[in-house]
């Protein structure tokens, strides 16, 4: 009796790990597993902008936006829509992540000694890092 139950119990642990999670495509009728879905999500307002600024008049509150999780497939849907780019072999090794785009004008070193003063004064500094090490 004991060795019906456990293997019932283990035929439906291997049934329930066997079937991988999927996810339908985007743009298309086949589904995509989740492991290899490109996620994204997509926020949106739920007015289009023309009727945004109609409305923006009269209300007093902001219009709520829209969120959606999209699972992109790799092999047609993300790079025909450009969310990603096809790279070359070496480069698919690379897991890293790419460098945020950061203007030179808001980096210390570039910046007049004026502005830096004026930055200074408006943001508030800790108490510790006024003071000379």
């Amino acid at each position: 009796m004991a060795g019906a139950t456990s293997t019932a119990a283990a035929a439906a642990t291997s049934s329930r790990s066997a079937a991988p999670r999927c996810s339908p495509r985007i743009h298309s009728s086949a589904t995509n597993l989740m492991d290899k879905a490109i996620n994204r999500f997509l926020v949106r307002n739920i007015v289009e902008q023309a009727a945004v600024l109609r409305y923006a008049r009269g209300l007093c509150h902001v219009l709520p936006k829209l969120y959606a999780k999209v699972h992109h497939c790799v092999s047609w849907n993300a790079i025909h829509a450009h969310i990603v780019s096809v790279r070359s072999c070496e480069n698919r090794r690379n897991c890293e992540l790419p460098q945020h785009f950061r203007p030179s004008l808001l980096l210390d070193d570039h910046l007049p000694e004026v502005v830096l003063r004026l930055l200074h004064q408006l943001l508030p500094v800790p108490e510790f890092q006024l003071c000379a090490p």
